[in-house]
C-alpha cells in the first residue's frame, strides 16, 4: 500500500509532492526500490531528490550543530586565554615579592614556608575571583538556556572543571615563581631593588 500525504506546510510554489515510505529494513537500501517503483508507476514524473529521515534530520540540524561546535571552540579558547592571563598576572605579582622571600630566608625561614606563604597569599584573590565568576556565570546561564540541549544551564561538572582548571593554573602560578625566588641567594635578593 502506498500512501501519499501533502502537508499544508509543504505546499509552496511551485507545488512539490512528497512521498513518505516506511520500511522495515535499512532505509538507504529502500531508496533504490522506491525510485524504481516511482519510475515504473509514472515514468514522466521527475524527482529532485530522495533521502532518508536521518539524512533530512542531519540537514535540518546542521546549522545548530555548527553553532554548538563554534560555541564550544570559543569557550575553550576563552578558557585558555583566561588561564594564560591568570598565570601571567599571578606569576608577576608573586615574582615582585622576590625581595620579601629573600628577607624571610635570610631571617631563618625555610624555603617550604616561604613558598607556602606566597601560595596562600596568592590564592586568596584568585579564590575571591573564582567565587565571583562562578556566581556571575550561574546568574547569567538563564540567558543561554534556550541554546542548550541535554545539558542543564547550571551543569555542575562544567562549572567544577572550569573552576578547577583555573584554580590549578593559579596554584602553579603562585608556586613556580615563589620557588624560583626562594632559590635566589638572600644577599642577591636584597640587592635586587
Amino acid at each position: 500500500m502506498l500512501s501519499y500525504y501533502v502537508p499544508r506546510a509543504q505546499r509552496s510554489l511551485p507545488y512539490q509532492p512528497t512521498i513518505i515510505v516506511r520500511t522495515s529494513g535499512p532505509s538507504r537500501a529502500a531508496l533504490a526500490t522506491v525510485r524504481a517503483a516511482v519510475t515504473q508507476a509514472a515514468p514522466e514524473v521527475l524527482y529532485a531528490e530522495a533521502s532518508t529521515v536521518p539524512m533530512l534530520l542531519a540537514d535540518q540540524f546542521a546549522p545548530a550543530q555548527l553553532a554548538a561546535l563554534l560555541f564550544t571552540l570559543f569557550g575553550i579558547a576563552a578558557l585558555g586565554l583566561t588561564a594564560i592571563g591568570l598565570y601571567g598576572v599571578v606569576a608577576y605579582l608573586v615574582a615582585q615579592r622576590t625581595r620579601e622571600v629573600g628577607i624571610r630566608i635570610a631571617l631563618g625561614s625555610t624555603t617550604l614556608r616561604a613558598v607556602a606563604l606566597m601560595a596562600r597569599q596568592g590564592a586568596k584573590p584568585v579564590a575571591v575571583g573564582l567565587l565571583a565568576g562562578l556566581a556571575g556565570a550561574f546568574l547569567l546561564t538563564r540567558f543561554l538556556q534556550s541554546l542548550l540541549y541535554n545539558v542543564s544551564p547550571t551543569d555542575g561538572p562544567s562549572f567544577a572543571a572550569a573552576a578547577g582548571l583555573l584554580g590549578l593554573v593559579a596554584a602553579v602560578a603562585c608556586i613556580v615563581p615563589a620557588r624560583k625566588a626562594a632559590q635566589v641567594d638572600p644577599v642577591v635578593a636584597l640587592r635586587a631593588e
